[in-house]
């Protein structure tokens, strides 16, 4: 049998414990985690079930996002890093991505950022959907949820890296994955209601 792996809604987890002492990274850990996540599978497999499936249907629209919100003094700010970088002296991380975030806001100009959002249904119990960027878990949580189909799989970073894409709460709590977005706030629920219409228009076709 195929396995397919698809990475879900993670903006705001990772595979990381914070807590736990020593380095959590390199070949060794990345065979552990493939280990664990093959014996699941394996697991899996032994409770699948057969689907009943006459056709394959694709849906899919341009979801405009909300442009980035500047504050007063955002753009001077940013040409301050910018005149230091270039004099030789270097960024850190949340310097490089603040600056790059007003840059993109300037080329919008206050419209709003249209990215993609696709599903694909298998007969009338799975469906899939494609989502860019890096989602935030409450995102994908209130696709699943609001979902008509029994089982749906969603899968980011698809069509496009477009950085990160959080949730409200995100946006007024600040923070890394706030300032390295190309979306304002609402953007997270926005995709969240485009893909609840694309799945179901999907089911609805039945």
């Amino acid at each position: 049998m195929l396995t397919v792996f698809t990475i879900g809604t993670a903006g705001n987890i990772n595979h990381l414990d914070v807590k736990a002492p020593g380095p959590q990274r390199g070949p060794e850990e990345a065979v552990r985690i493939g280990t664990i996540l093959a014996a699941a599978v394996l697991k899996a497999y032994k409770g699948l079930d057969p689907l009943d499936v006459t056709q394959v249907r694709v849906t899919r629209e341009t979801v405009p996002l909300p442009p980035v919100e500047l504050k007063p003094g955002d753009a001077e700010k940013a040409r301050e890093y910018l005149a230091r970088e270039k004099s030789g002296k270097s960024l850190s991380l949340l310097e490089r991505v603040f600056t790059q975030r007003v840059l993109f806001s300037e080329r919008q100009q206050g419209r709003p950022f249209e990215v993609e959002v696709q599903a694909v249904a298998l007969g009338k119990n799975l469906a899939w959907v494609g989502l860019p960027g890096e989602v935030f878990v409450e995102i994908g949580l209130a696709i699943k949820q609001n979902s008509p189909f029994r089982y749906t799989t969603i899968n980011e970073l698809a069509y496009d890296w477009i950085r990160y894409v959080p949730n409200r709460k995100a946006f007024a709590e600040g923070h890394y994955e706030a300032t390295n977005t190309r979306c304002g706030p609402g953007g997270g629920e926005a995709l969240a209601e485009g893909a609840i219409r694309c799945l179901l228009r999907l089911h609805n076709a039945q």
